[in-house]
């Protein structure tokens, strides 16, 4: 009974695993679009230069003054917002927090 106990906690492990690697992978690519999108699209390659050579150049001082602080801000909200709800979902001893 303590290997199939074993056996099920390292497949919950694992499921766990992909799952924050999908939701990583998923968050990888919100940012990618999120410096990418807005007023004045710009292409990948762009946003990539902008981010690794701070050159001066519009793309940079696009990329740097506006959209990273923009994607920044709403990482950060989202955390406080999964925290926020997990606190009351805990103090509210919620059974859908179990």
């Amino acid at each position: 009974m303590g290997t199939f106990g074993a056996a099920e906690l390292a497949g919950s492990y694992r499921r766990r695993a992909f799952g924050m690697l999908v939701i990583a992978t998923l968050l990888v690519v919100a940012v990618a679009f999120s410096l990418a999108l807005g007023a004045n699209q710009l292409t990948f390659a762009q946003v990539w230069h902008g981010l690794w050579h701070r050159d001066g150049s519009v793309e940079s001082a696009i990329v740097w003054d506006l959209r990273v602080p923009r994607t920044a801000v709403a990482i950060a909200t989202g955390a406080a917002f999964g925290v926020a709800g997990a606190l009351i979902q805990a103090l509210t001893r919620n059974p859908l927090a179990d």
